[in-house]
């Protein structure tokens, strides 16, 4: 398996691209993780659209007192067998993770993985369960609702500074799509150009950018949908560069993304990560899942055509053309210099202790934590 992946020549891709925080298929809205109901500085994993869905439902496979959760994987006695560079697990395992929004192409290491029978090869059963609005995945692994979650280390960092003991093993984006979308024709290429911008609350890239300049911005009410900012050409909006762009384009505006990178604040994207404990107890799964998910993103990378195709049927609102559009700028997203060395999904400290520390320095977080104890690369293929 190759997993290591040149970068290609960055094209000027923020001319192209808009951020936000979850894509939303191919609907009108932007799709962006959702604000915990703490304090209002807290990271998103999942934002509303006008179709949303309701909120957290319970889990079906909720584990109580008197019987384990059902996608406790069987343990064994001996290590798992290894052909070649993949784990192949003793028995069948199942397991679940919990997306952090609808079905697209930010989910493709995910569905390629599914899809192309990545899972099934090494032994495992995999319960995707769909993301969306109220979804909370770092509390469904927390509590044992579901094995892995995905989300954005910003969230990852809060749950660990207020107790949870949770191990990031796989990251899709290597730069992070959030951020926000102009019109061309504002003239806006910066932070000090902006005046009006629509944002959900917690949004922790914008509020350690706040915190950290002397920003004079009229924030305005965000419900998820475009229509507003359609309209008024002066307005920013929190966006996903992925997706939101190429919707805006099928509505006649001209838009221009400015990544969270581009102004300033430089983290991960769709990363997943499970319990410290699960870790521990079950490494051979983890290797396994990682593995699948590094062959599922390599697959997707090579040919995305099938696998966009497969995220349309599984999920019918997403749109073919939108996955289509996506794809070359989560082309270049996904690689990196740290990818280049240690195969895709790799992670950096340095990534995750900027992270965690301008957290800390922007009161999101009012605890420090060790940034590095919550990521690894021990499970990838280099």
């Amino acid at each position: 398996m190759n997993i290591r992946r040149t970068r290609r020549r960055i094209v000027p891709l923020l001319a192209a691209a808009a951020l936000v925080v979850a894509a939303c298929g191919g609907d009108d809205d932007a799709a962006t993780p959702e604000a915990p109901d703490e304090p209002a500085a807290e990271p998103t994993d999942d934002e509303p659209t006008d179709d949303e869905p309701t909120d957290d439902e319970p889990a079906d496979d909720e584990p109580t007192d008197e019987e384990p959760a059902a996608d406790e994987p069987a343990t064994t006695d001996a290590p798992p067998p290894a052909t070649g560079d993949m784990t192949v697990l003793d028995e069948l395992t199942s397991v679940s993770v919990q997306s952090d929004w609808f079905p697209s192409t930010d989910h493709a290491a995910l569905y390629a993985a599914d899809f192309l029978g990545f899972f099934a090869e090494r032994n495992l059963e995999v319960e995707i369960r769909e993301g969306g609005p109220g979804i909370r995945a770092a509390n469904d692994v927390v509590t044992g609702n579901v094995t892995f979650g995905m989300a954005i280390p910003e969230n990852i960092v809060l749950a660990a500074s207020e107790g949870a003991e949770l191990t990031t093993f796989f990251a899709t984006y290597q730069v992070s799509p959030i951020g926000i979308m102009v019109h061309a024709e504002s003239g806006i290429t910066g932070l000090d150009d902006l005046t009006e911008v629509q944002m959900f609350p917690g949004q922790v890239f914008w509020e350690v950018l706040k915190a950290e300049s002397d920003l004079e911005v009229d924030e305005i009410a965000y419900d998820g949908s475009q229509a507003a900012w359609l309209e008024n050409k002066e307005w920013g909006v929190q966006a996903f560069a992925t997706t939101n762009p190429n919707v805006a384009r099928e509505n006649g505006a001209d838009p221009v993304m400015l990544t969270a990178t581009e102004l300033g604040f430089r983290s991960y994207a769709t990363t997943i990560f499970t319990s410290d404990e699960y870790v521990e107890e079950n490494p051979d799964v983890v290797r396994a899942f990682a593995e699948a998910l590094q062959a599922g993103l390599e697959a997707f990378l090579d040919d995305p055509d099938p696998v966009i195709a497969y995220i349309n049927e599984v999920y019918p609102d997403f749109e073919i053309s939108v996955g289509e559009a996506s794809f070359p700028v989560m082309a270049e997203l996904v690689v990196s210099d740290t990818t280049d060395e240690l195969g895709l999904g790799a992670m950096s400290g340095d990534v995750w202790e900027d992270v965690a520390s301008r957290m800390l320095a922007a009161d999101i977080i009012r605890t420090e934590v060790d940034a590095d104890s919550l990521w690894t690369n021990e499970f990838l293929v280099g």
